[in-house]
């Protein structure tokens, strides 16, 4: 890591495969058509369960399709959970669940992985903690730092760091905290602070460097050479 300011539920699901057995992982798309893996960058809120759909660490494809038959009764067979009930009640009030279900169901359990390079949006350390230890922590926090990772080591550092399985998400407030997390401004607004942070950290250091040195920066940024000091 480098940090940057700039059908039933298959329960295999939630144990990693072990690293000595796991298949040699195949060349990435991009590699395969000689592009640099750079090349497409993504920004990720750790407890965005989106970001995990279409792959094999998906929390949400279980609970979907362990259905207790009538296709509304989500994670029949889990363990007994109050948002069965509240999803229950909301999903017989929508006409097209039975046949989105059949659709996600058929489509959803993958085993794709992200490309590029991804970039966490981080919390500090107190927040960072409360995450683990409280459940009603919701909100989404202020950034930190970004952290970049290789796509292909994503899903290994969310499970160490943010581990999200089926058995966690049914709980309300973790999928309440899953659904803050996915939706604007949940990007938007951490992104726009950690840019304006940066920005107001390369300002200060700025004024707190002699007058040539500053004025060098100034004169580098409008492309000017007259940058020696006076």
């Amino acid at each position: 890591l480098k940090v940057v300011d700039d059908g039933a539920v298959a329960l295999t699901r939630t144990v990693p495969t072990p690293e000595a057995s796991r298949p040699a992982r195949p060349p990435s798309v991009l590699r395969e058509l000689k592009l640099d893996e750079d090349l497409v960058r993504a920004f990720v809120q750790p407890w965005d369960p989106l970001v995990r759909w279409y792959t094999d660490h998906d929390p949400c494809y279980p609970l979907v399709a362990d259905s207790a038959g009538d296709v509304y009764t989500l994670f029949a067979s889990g363990p007994p959970r109050v948002l069965r009930t509240l999803a229950r009640t909301i999903l017989e009030t929508a006409d097209a669940w039975p046949e989105v279900r059949e659709v996600y169901v058929q489509q959803a359990n993958q085993t794709f992985s992200h490309l590029g390079s991804m970039h966490l949006i981080m919390p500090d350390a107190p927040r960072y903690l409360a995450d683990r230890l409280f459940s009603l922590v919701v909100d989404v926090p202020e950034p930190f730092a970004v952290v970049r990772c290789a796509a292909a080591d994503l899903p290994r550092v969310l499970d160490a760091a943010f581990r999200l399985e089926e058995f966690s998400i049914s709980l309300v407030p973790a999928a309440l905290r899953s659904f803050v997390h996915h939706f604007h401004p949940a990007y938007s607004r951490p992104l726009v602070a950690l840019r304006r942070r940066v920005a107001d950290d390369a300002e200060a250091a700025m004024s707190t460097e002699p007058r040539w040195v500053a004025r060098g920066v100034a004169a580098s940024r409008a492309g000017r050479d007259d940058a020696a000091p006076t």
